[in-house]
């Protein structure tokens, strides 16, 4: 199965990552915003008004957020979605995305002798990805939490295996 391109395009975004989240005030963000609020800083073209500052004026955890291309897919193939449920399906694609990006890095990780952990890796990968092609009922209907258990159980198991590998 070809897979996913797991990296993000803001340029073909419209911004959903600065309305979907929320945040409170903190070392990584100088104000507070509620989930479904646009960020004060979002343009009305959807571009960041203080991109190029955005450490300098406090809104470090923009610098280091990733969406692993869930916003640009959102866009290009939901366009016809209120923009209430293009953010519900941004925030499933997201954390699916982000789970097949963490599947992949550890797949090309993982040694070539665990090939029972190899292929389960490879099986969670395939249907991750079915649900993140699918199309917006199949999205809302991924079972994240239990996704999101079952990648980090196999994370932890490449950890031991390269532990007990000296790797």
């Amino acid at each position: 199965m070809r897979r996913l391109e797991l990296v993000a395009d803001c340029s073909a975004c419209v911004g959903l990552c600065c309305v979907a989240h929320p945040f409170d005030r903190s070392e990584d963000f100088a104000f507070d915003k509620g989930a479904g609020e646009p960020c004060r800083h979002l343009l009305p073209n959807f571009r960041c008004g203080i991109h190029a500052r955005r450490l300098e004026l406090g809104c470090r955890g923009c610098v280091v957020y990733g969406c692993y291309g869930a916003g640009q897919s959102v866009v290009a193939r939901f366009a016809e979605l209120s923009s209430v449920e293009r953010l519900e399906v941004f925030l499933v694609l997201k954390s699916l995305h982000e789970q097949l990006w963490m599947l992949q890095e550890a797949l090309a990780r993982c040694p070539r002798g665990a090939q029972s952990l190899r292929t389960r890796m490879t099986e969670l990968l395939d249907e991750l990805e079915c649900y993140a092609t699918a199309e917006v009922n199949s999205i809302l209907a991924a079972r994240c939490e239990r996704l999101e258990a079952q990648t980090q159980g196999l994370l932890r198991e490449l950890g031991r295996e390269l532990t007990d590998h000296g790797q």
